[in-house]
């Protein structure tokens, strides 16, 4: 909470006026986890399958996130099962 005041003495008048208001700003905390799974054995030739599951660990009052990108250094991605744009 953010909180100003203010104070003004008028001239040669003795009284003196004053205010106070606070702001308070939601300070929401935005997070993800990402974990990759796959075959654990295989053979040249194979097709391997990998899994990305990537975990919304958000405060409970974050906005909704929504997948910009996704990209993976090893594997060309070719199917996304989210919001995915490529």
């Amino acid at each position: 909470m953010n909180t100003a005041s203010v104070t003004y003495h008028p001239g040669t008048f003795t009284n003196n006026i004053s205010d106070t208001d606070s702001w308070t700003t939601n300070l929401f905390e935005p997070s993800v986890d990402i974990e990759k799974t796959g075959d654990l054995l295989s053979k040249v030739g194979d097709k391997i399958t990998y899994t990305v599951t990537i975990h919304n660990t958000s405060s409970a009052d974050t906005p909704d996130l929504v997948l910009a990108s996704f990209s993976d250094d090893l594997v060309p991605v070719r199917r996304c099962l989210l919001i995915c744009r490529r």
